[in-house]
């Protein structure tokens, strides 16, 4: 089972370096503690993070957080990890957070609470991002 993750790491790694990053820092040395945990991450928003920290852009990239459960738990450790969330659904496991870093990415992937993370693009003042580029 590790093994075809890593396949499937070295693939992304191919096409998006910094991915392989984020979706391997979930399978550590610790398979009990991972094995029921894997944050799905947009590679978009890995693209973004490092677009803005290579050209010095202090804007955060706002991001979409589905989570398993609403919790006040969840909540509170999502704010710990540096993220700053922008709104809440009561009636629906889903925030809008604002990142700054690939290290409070990093964080948010080790959130048990957490599902699924998405980019919301275009961001606020990203019109002339060409992922292509």
């Amino acid at each position: 089972m590790n093994i075809h993750r890593y396949k499937i790491s070295l693939m992304f790694l191919a096409l998006f370096p910094f991915t392989f990053l984020v979706l391997t820092s979930t399978a550590q040395a610790d398979p009990q503690h991972h094995s029921n945990h894997a944050v799905k991450i947009d590679p978009l928003l890995t693209i973004l993070l490092h677009k803005r920290a290579k050209e010095h852009i202090v804007k955060p990239v706002v991001a979409s957080v589905l989570l398993k459960e609403n919790s006040a738990a969840v909540l509170e450790q999502i704010r710990q990890s540096g993220a700053s969330v922008i709104s809440h659904s009561k009636n629906y496991p889903l925030l809008t957070i604002g990142l700054e870093s690939t290290q409070q990415l990093h964080a948010l992937a080790h959130i048990e609470g957490i599902e699924q993370i998405h980019s919301v693009y275009p961001s606020v003042g990203d019109s002339d991002f060409d992922p292509g580029k």
